[in-house]
């Protein structure tokens, strides 16, 4: 019926091992909530509050989702060397800090008068 050549079998049977295994770890975190838990990156029973990017601690900010201890670091160091933040997106500004990132943790931040 098909006829492939041997490229094209090693392809087909790459993507249908890679189907399979997606549907067997799909099966194993329905099955498993402890898995499914470990992986999610945010507490969804944690509520976070907004913290002030010109009083936050390293700490304070390393508690928030998708803020590692990098992130907090170039915050607090920009902080330093400008003395304040003015509005929230001025994060856009520091190098190392990506988009995609911001984006994620843009909403946890304020900047208080």
């Amino acid at each position: 019926m098909f006829h492939f050549n041997d490229p094209e079998r090693k392809v087909v049977i790459g993507l249908g091992l890679l189907i399979f295994c997606g549907i067997c770890l799909e099966g194993l975190f329905h099955r498993s909530p402890a898995l499914n838990q470990a992986m999610t990156f945010i507490d969804r029973s944690v509520s976070y509050s907004k913290v002030d990017l010109n009083r936050a601690t390293a700490e304070e900010l390393e508690a928030l989702p998708f803020i590692g201890e990098f992130t907090a670091q170039k915050i607090i160091e920009y902080r330093r060397k400008h003395k304040r933040f003015r509005f929230v997106d001025e994060l856009r500004t520091i190098k190392g800090i990506r988009p995609d990132n911001f984006s994620r943790f843009r909403d946890y931040l304020e900047v208080r008068p």
